[in-house]
């Protein structure tokens, strides 16, 4: 694998390509695969690690050319705190008996 940088927000790979092989199946291994399932299953997760470790790599690669994400300024407006406080009635205790009824 091959790893360049291109500017400060991108780098380029470059891959070799895998061998693609050509199969033919019988009925009898086809039964067979339905059994399989699972194996193939795991097979899959484990390619999938594979290509964690590889997105891993890269960004480490990242790191090491200095090659960040592009980071856009987005104006902020800043109002004064004495703007957003609104008055608020003080609120007096109710003065007269109150009687909760259970509704049980």
């Amino acid at each position: 694998m091959e790893i360049n940088k291109i500017d400060d927000n991108q780098i380029e790979v470059v891959k070799t390509e895998q061998v693609t092989t050509k199969a033919t199946f019988t009925y009898e291994y086809l039964i067979w695969q339905r059994d399989a399932i699972q194996y193939q299953k795991d097979r899959e997760n484990a390619l999938r690690d594979a290509e964690l470790l590889e997105i891993d790599e890269l960004l480490k690669w990242c790191e090491k050319l200095s090659v960040t994400a592009k980071v856009e300024e987005v104006p902020v407006e800043v109002t004064p705190i004495e703007e957003t406080i609104e008055p608020i009635d003080i609120i007096e205790p109710i003065k007269e008996d109150v009687v909760l009824e259970d509704n049980i």
